[in-house]
């Protein structure tokens, strides 16, 4: 391994249509979701230390999980023991995506995690091993190890099984986070599973279909108990054509055609919603991309 360090692009999803089927067996609840990637990411910064044997993680957001808490540091453990490596790692998160935001932020980052890795060790797992462990941190880790070309994707199962889907182009999305976060685990267990699954007849959608397609069924109960969220959600869709919270929120979406349209919903959200984080990104093609260190600016 003559190069000792990767940047890796670890990116945002949002949920454009999330239907909850039911529980399963082992607690977790069988979806039916179709995921969009978007250009909002953060850089997974990884460094392997001869001779160390400690994994370390750091932050530019001080209160971000360092130790096993974090998922990029059990990403980190998990293939440390699948390949029998015993150097150290040190681990360094530069965080754009915010966190209980539902926006994937954590998996995207372990995704990132064992993708840079695999690389550094000269890629001795291939990615269904991968995704395999990344399936034992979450269930979102899985699909952010996407091949290129497959950034829209439905999701199945617990978030294990991975459709591609014919890419979303020409859209842009307003992201709009209230000061509130939610916790996955409450949202699943106060949710209604509606047991229904989701009708993609036509894609890619023109725009009237993505509109009858985007729902959540997580949305209802997390809006009775957060409000803003409602309220944001709202307003947006008397901007744009489309607004959906992502995922068990807190962060809400909206799709535009046009940047100028998505950007005047954005200022507008800021003038009525002040205390509100929100960005304009487009769509993105690719999941989790490794930058080797020399060819990163």
């Amino acid at each position: 391994m003559e190069l000792r360090r990767v940047l890796v692009e670890a990116p945002a999803k949002i949920n454009l249509a999330l239907r909850v089927l039911g529980r399963r067996s082992d607690g977790y609840h069988r979806l039916d979701t179709v995921v969009q990637l978007v250009e909002l990411v953060d850089t997974v910064e990884l460094t392997v230390v001869p001779g160390s044997g400690r994994i370390t993680v750091g932050s530019d957001q001080p209160d971000l999980p360092t130790g096993p808490d974090n998922l990029a540091y059990r990403a980190a453990e998990l293939f440390c023991r699948h390949i029998e490596g015993q150097a150290g790692i040190n681990i360094f998160l530069w965080k754009q995506i915010p966190a209980a935001a539902g926006l994937g932020g954590g998996s995207s980052d372990a995704a990132g995690t064992l993708a840079g890795l695999n690389w550094l060790w000269g890629s001795p797992l291939t990615l269904g091993e991968l995704r395999e462990i990344g399936a034992q941190l979450g269930s979102d880790v899985p699909l952010f190890l996407a091949d290129a070309n497959t950034g829209s994707l439905r999701v199945g199962g617990r978030g294990e099984l991975l459709t591609p889907l014919a890419l979303l182009t020409d859209w842009w999305v307003v992201l709009a986070k209230p000061p509130v976060g939610v916790s996955t685990a409450w949202a699943y267990a106060h949710c209604c599973p509606s047991g229904r699954h989701l009708n993609l007849g036509q894609w890619p959608p023109t725009l009237t279909s993505l509109t009858e397609l985007v729902v959540n069924d997580l949305r209802p109960a997390v809006e009775a108990e957060y409000p803003i969220i409602g309220e944001i959600r709202r307003f947006l869709a008397q901007c744009l054509p489309v607004a959906e919270m992502t995922g068990s929120g807190s962060t809400v979406f909206a799709l535009a055609r046009e940047e100028t349209a998505a950007r005047e919903a954005r200022w507008l959200l800021r003038e009525c919603f002040p205390a509100v984080w929100s960005t304009v990104v487009p769509l993105r093609s690719a999941g989790v991309t490794v930058r080797p260190v020399e060819s990163c600016r």
